[in-house]
């Protein structure tokens, strides 16, 4: 049985909103929004209007909005500590091509959304060329903290920018262990029953349990070395070495090199049985497991 993963929610707003529940999610009344010139507006549809793409219409019958047109409104979030954190964003366009709305079309409402003040996380989206008028469109990504407090801005390059509900949670927590894919040839970085990182592999050409496959079976770390280190099996060098079945000499590793650590041709095919990558992917593993650490391979 996959271990559940479990995520710490650090907050569900219910923007424009009063709060409500949906499912087994709670959501807050709107709060956290930029107060002055960029307070943005609240805003609310009637309830009998349906929304396309979800069961939880009214979650995304309120937004916040900007003010005016080309505008801007922002969010800080607390959160509780430095850190990364999920941030998942839902939307509707309520207004453009909608009954009582203005007339529909593509170009009419296009705005970003940036986090941490870094790289845009969402260019250009534009929600009606997206999925139509009273449709739910959710984006989501990974951002990382460093002050204690979230901050999101929301600026439009047409229109107004919108937003129906904000929820953001923390990593998640659980067993960290690693799953190994044969049919795909993927290694996935799992914490509970989510994986957190996903990487393509090379790996055994033969289909069997023999000494040099990559074998199904239930192992565990017991051996890291990162230096480059020779092997005998591919009469070369490895780095990021991480052991996991002893009775083979299999483990994970970068792809092959010659002495003075650099990916030899033809580093990047087949092996006698380990499970190789990319030499920053194998350091990301590397960093990722303990001695001990679960490895589950299969077909």
């Amino acid at each position: 049985m996959v271990p559940r993963a479990t995520r710490a929610v650090v907050a569900r707003i219910d923007a424009g909103g009063d709060g409500l529940t949906t499912g087994e999610k709670t959501w807050a009344a709107d709060q956290g929004y930029e107060t002055g010139k960029d307070t943005g507006v609240a805003m609310d549809r009637a309830a009998s209007n349906d929304i396309g793409h979800t069961r939880y219409d009214e979650l995304f019958l309120t937004e916040r909005r900007s003010k005016k047109e080309k505008g801007a409104f922002g969010y800080h979030i607390p959160v509780p500590a430095a850190g990364q954190y999920t941030v998942k964003l839902y939307f509707a366009e309520l207004s453009i091509g909608a009954t009582n709305g203005v007339p529909g079309g593509a170009g009419k409402r296009v705005f970003d959304v940036n986090a941490e003040g870094g790289a845009l996380e969402i260019d250009d989206l534009d929600l009606f060329a997206e999925a139509g008028t009273m449709a739910a469109v959710a984006k989501s990504f990974e951002i990382e903290v460093d002050d204690g407090v979230l901050d999101l801005r929301f600026r439009a390059s047409a229109g107004r920018p919108t937003v129906a509900a904000i929820e953001v949670l923390g990593q998640p927590t659980g067993e960290r262990w690693v799953d190994v894919d044969r049919s795909s040839k993927t290694v996935k970085l799992m914490v509970g029953g989510t994986a957190v990182k996903e990487f393509n592999a090379s790996m055994s050409a033969d289909n069997d349990n023999g000494f040099y496959a990559t074998a199904v079976g239930h192992y565990a770390i017991y051996s890291k070395t990162a230096s480059l280190t020779y092997t005998p099996y591919a009469k070369a060098y490895i780095m990021y070495w991480a052991g996991f079945d002893p009775s083979r000499d299999n483990g994970f590793h970068g792809w092959t090199m010659d002495h003075l650590g650099n990916v030899i041709p033809g580093g990047s095919g087949s092996t006698w049985g380990c499970v190789a990558t990319v030499p920053e992917e194998a350091a990301h593993i590397y960093s990722f497991v303990e001695l001990g650490t679960r490895i589950e391979i299969h077909w």
